[in-house]
């Protein structure tokens, strides 16, 4: 048994490797998607979305929220989040409480959204550290809490990647106080 064990975690690594999409072809991807070529995307996108590559997956899920190569569909881009979600992509995180919190294809839930925003904002994804600061600062689904709501607008306002939530989150700060 304990001989069986270190080849398990060996396959097991392998296979995950595997599914991993080079990076040539998640270029080719991204430019099929830039010039409109979705089709092609799709294609190459749902071969590694389907062999486990959460990038793929976070992106398939992108074109079927905004009709892209395919009729639009909030079902499908939800499936493809969360799976992608399941293995810690931020982005589909991110995108999975947008639609709890919108309503967009499954019933509206304030509580699922904040589930799904804690865990992108754990990463230090900055739009869901402002959402949630929006969330605890009107008590929008959760007992309005100043204090947690002053915790993530400075979380996302010390981002660089996202200047543009980095102001919003400064311009929330600046109306509690």
């Amino acid at each position: 048994m304990k001989k069986l064990l270190p080849g398990v975690c060996l396959l097991l690594s392998a296979t995950l490797a595997l599914a991993q999409m080079p990076g040539e072809t998640r270029q080719e991807a991204m430019l099929a998607i830039q010039q409109g070529n979705y089709t092609h995307a799709a294609q190459l996108l749902r071969t590694w979305a389907e062999r486990g590559d959460a990038q793929a997956q976070y992106y398939l899920g992108v074109m079927y929220s905004n009709g892209d190569g395919f009729a639009q569909n909030n079902a499908k881009a939800r499936k493809w989040w969360e799976k992608a979600a399941a293995q810690g992509d931020a982005k589909a995180q991110y995108n999975l409480g947008v639609i709890y919190y919108d309503g967009q294809g499954v019933a509206q839930s304030y509580a699922k959204a904040r589930e799904w925003w804690e865990k992108a904002a754990a990463q230090g994804y900055a739009e869901a550290q402002y959402n949630l600061g929006f969330m605890y600062a009107g008590g929008r689904g959760v007992a309005k809490d100043l204090l947690k709501a002053r915790k993530w607008y400075e979380q996302a306002a010390a981002q660089t990647e996202n200047p543009e939530i980095a102001r919003r989150a400064l311009q929330a700060l600046e109306k509690m106080y």
